[in-house]
């Protein structure tokens, strides 16, 4: 078994990313990060499983589809592993993420049962209906934050959910924007995908408008009486450069001839800019 190929196969930059991202939803609550560290790695180790064991059954579920499209980015087309060994990765990462939901508290417990219901229901089902689809991936790169405050607070502070819906907004964009990108074969097989739905001019709306309304939240933390982001220069700098990255996208957006792929690429840095503003501005 290749390391390179399991890697891949549970999308591990994926999971450290939703670590962080737990991390972050710990800290902004203001809680002492120390009496909470069991907590916090409890919770993170959380995100990590089940997100791993979330993609290893998405690409077994996926494998004869991602022949027919090539999809070489993938192990198992590749052949580097066989679809058993995703299957039985599954199997043990889903288990461990829900258990180490229980370690922490409750709240988290549920939260993860939850979470680890829509990601099988994501692989099985969901994803066939690609506007459903979008919905489900927002929500995965949002409850992270949430996750986090959980792990530490019996209720999620402001800030958290503030980043939340950032999250949210911003990824739902991106994943429209994909949709545009794969329209012609969405069309081709039937998929019901949001452009199809609204058509194009306005599903590119759609895409602007989310990213505005994610743009328009960001000042929102610094303005925040008593906690973390309040009067935080690391965390409004950092947050203004994503924010540029943001408006640029929206307005070649509005323009037909704009570059998709040139723009979700750009799309993702500007996310880890964002991400970055969160951690620097809790962390500073």
């Amino acid at each position: 078994m290749k390391i390179k190929a399991v890697y891949e196969l549970m999308r591990l930059d994926h999971g450290f990313m939703f670590m962080i991202a737990v991390f972050i939803g710990a800290l902004v609550t203001g809680q002492d990060v120390i009496d909470n560290l069991i907590s916090i790695v409890f919770a993170s180790l959380t995100a990590l499983f089940l997100q791993a064991g979330a993609f290893a059954l998405n690409d077994y579920m996926d494998l004869d589809i991602d022949r027919i499209n090539n999809r070489m980015d993938r192990p198992l087309v590749r052949g580097e592993l066989k679809p058993e060994t995703a299957l039985l990765i599954f199997f043990i990462t889903f288990p461990l993420g829900i258990i180490f939901s229980f370690l922490v508290n409750e709240i988290c417990f549920l939260v993860a049962l939850v979470t680890g219901f829509l990601a099988i229901l994501y692989d099985v089902k969901i994803k066939k209906l690609k506007y459903l689809g979008n919905l489900y991936i927002a929500y995965t790169t949002s409850i992270p934050f949430i996750f986090g405050s959980f792990a530490v607070s019996s209720k999620v502070c402001l800030p958290a959910m503030i980043l939340a819906l950032i999250a949210f907004l911003s990824n739902l964009g991106r994943e429209i924007m994909k949709d545009l990108l794969d329209i012609e074969g969405d069309r081709a097989r039937g998929v019901r995908s949001l452009p199809l739905l609204l058509g194009e001019k306005s599903a590119r709306l759609a895409v602007a408008i989310l990213y505005l309304s994610a743009v328009s939240l960001s000042p929102l933390p610094f303005f925040l009486r008593g906690t973390v982001y309040c009067m935080d220069y690391f965390y409004l700098c950092t947050i203004i450069l994503a924010d540029l990255i943001f408006l640029h996208i929206s307005l070649g957006l509005t323009k037909r001839t704009s570059d998709l792929q040139r723009y979700r690429k750009l799309s993702l840095i500007g996310m880890m800019v964002g991400l970055s503003a969160f951690l620097l501005g809790a962390i500073a």
